[in-house]
């Protein structure tokens, strides 16, 4: 298993990005915006990975301000706690009370709660990164995932 981390937007979040052999990723809070998703896209480009997933250890708007492209430009799946339905669809006033632009919140979102697993095919050969959640309310992926073949 990788692991890369890039810091993006000016509130310095932190964007993972897990992958293995299989070209599959997973992005964890990809809150990059435009001058960010170049680098971002390019890296991974480079490597020849495809993002599959999307996670979010919670939905403030720094978080997901390059969720929807990557929905749009991969087919990525977005897997999220319930409870942040409400901060998502908040982020727009949250992004302009904080001097930023509204991020793109057009995106559907997989419910996820506390001790479920997510399951993403990363490689043909059955192998799959779980990812537990550790914190009550939150996916997290900071955690170094479990990966069973």
């Amino acid at each position: 298993m990788n692991v890369k981390c890039f810091d993006c937007n000016s509130f310095l979040e932190v964007c993972t990005i897990l992958w293995d052999e299989s070209g599959e990723c997973a992005v964890c809070d990809p809150g990059f915006m435009d001058k960010n998703k170049e680098a971002i896209y390019s890296w991974m480009k480079a490597r020849s990975l495809k993002p599959v997933a999307v996670l979010l250890t919670h939905a403030h708007f720094d978080h997901i301000y390059g969720v929807a492209s990557l929905v749009k430009d991969f087919g990525a799946k977005v897997y999220m706690h319930p409870a942040e339905s409400l901060t998502l669809s908040h982020n727009s006033l949250s992004a302009r009370m904080s001097g930023m632009p509204e991020p793109d919140c057009s995106f559907e979102t997989i419910p996820v709660k506390e001790g479920d697993i997510i399951q993403v095919q990363i490689e043909q050969l059955h192998k799959v990164v779980q990812v537990k959640t550790v914190v009550k309310n939150r996916v997290s992926a900071k955690q170094v995932p479990e990966v069973y073949t």
